[in-house]
């Protein structure tokens, strides 16, 4: 990742740190928002289900992974070098995706055939509220060539949630689909002088279709490019409006406010099943140009966790199936109480989930982009 876009790394970890957050929530805490409210009232509840959001964190995932295939593209001045660009990620796309979500699958498969998943015996535990979520994982028997074959296959294309070893890879199917959306539009109208109406035009015919996914790529291409391009925008608006504009992206009273103001929107309802997509959209574009946003985003530990970000984002679920009622039940001796343990279960579910993040990182997330280029440099028309 670029330097100089380490925020897009940052805001990156913390979408992925959200959805360990939700996924803890449905698993020791599901009705927290509840208690909130009751105890804080109704604003401070919305403001805490925007920190559980994971709904929202992945419209967030793919604005950004749109926003992020597409900087090259852009910056790149040369027409026929650039369309290479795209072409080149089109090829590693898949090989790129692949094998982190294969090395998560057989994780899980692993840890399935040895008996580890205990994910029902916790939602038995704690009572049939926890059924719905907890208790809805692993009941298939495991076996290596349907592992395999849901790795390779069934998560990309014909994706089952009764048959996944782990049910967050629902969301790569959309990802390799609408990375090769993306790829085709900016081949057909990302450098065209009237790409502008065509972006209108597109999201104008997705909003009909519902296809609210395939917008979130169109959408982080737009932002990409006004990215990119932002200093002729900012040549062709009034000089009031853009000293409006510099004050408003460098102020710390303004990014503190539109941070507060954008968590108790992201807490509200999805509604029209668009407004998480309109808020991610803000927030992408917001964390690009935002100076304090921006120094925020940058910190070390967020552009860690960004990241390792894919690979906390493939393994935790399997984690907390496998860990959470042994941590539970050997935690629950020494703290005896249920409130008590469940908040250092969950600690430690965090601290877990992280190390494993890592390690997937390590192990295949980073060797991914190896492979990937290795399949691209066999594809290449233009190699000697």
């Amino acid at each position: 990742m670029n330097k100089k876009l380490a925020q897009i790394e940052g805001l990156r970890g913390i979408a992925a740190f959200v959805v360990l957050l939700n996924h803890i929530r449905f698993t020791f805490f599901i009705d927290i928002t509840d208690r909130i409210e009751s105890k804080y009232g109704k604003v401070i509840a919305t403001i805490a289900e925007a920190l559980f959001d994971g709904n929202f964190s992945v419209w967030l995932f793919w604005i950004m992974s749109a926003f992020v295939l597409s900087i090259r593209f852009y910056t790149e001045k040369d027409r026929v070098l650039s369309h290479s660009i795209v072409t080149d990620a089109a090829v590693r796309r898949y090989p790129r995706l692949l094998l982190p979500v294969t090395v998560s699958v057989l994780f899980a498969w692993i840890l399935h055939s040895l008996g580890f998943m205990t994910n029902i015996d916790l939602s038995n535990f704690f009572g049939d509220q926890y059924k719905q979520w907890l208790g809805s994982f692993y009941l298939f028997k495991p076996n290596l060539l349907s592992a395999l074959n849901s790795s390779i296959w069934e998560t990309f294309f014909s994706y089952n949630p009764y048959t996944s070893y782990n049910r967050v890879l629902w969301t790569m199917k959309i990802e390799l689909y609408g990375s090769f959306f993306l790829f085709s539009l900016l081949l057909l109208i990302g450098k065209h002088s009237s790409r502008l109406f065509f972006y209108l035009i597109i999201t104008t015919v997705l909003y009909k279709l519902s296809a609210h996914w395939l917008n979130s790529f169109v959408i982080g291409m737009m932002i990409c490019d006004s990215y990119v391009h932002q200093h002729l925008i900012r040549q062709r608006l009034p000089i009031y409006i853009n000293k409006v504009l510099s004050y408003l992206i460098n102020s710390k009273i303004f990014a503190i406010l539109m941070i507060f103001f954008l968590l108790y929107m992201i807490g509200l309802p999805n509604i029209a099943g668009v407004l998480h997509l309109f808020l991610a959209a803000i927030l992408t574009g917001y964390a690009t140009v935002s100076s304090p946003v921006k120094a925020l985003l940058s910190v070390r530990p967020l552009v860690f966790l960004g990241k390792i970000s894919f690979g906390l984002y493939l393994v935790h679920l399997p984690l907390i199936c496998a860990t959470a009622f042994p941590l539970y039940t050997n935690l629950i001796k020494i703290f005896v109480s249920p409130s008590v343990t469940v908040f250092f279960s969950s600690f430690l579910l965090v601290i877990l989930s992280i190390i494993a993040g890592w390690c997937l990182w390590f192990i295949a997330d980073r060797p991914s982009i190896i492979f990937s280029r290795i399949i691209s440099d066999r594809f290449r028309t233009d190699r000697p």
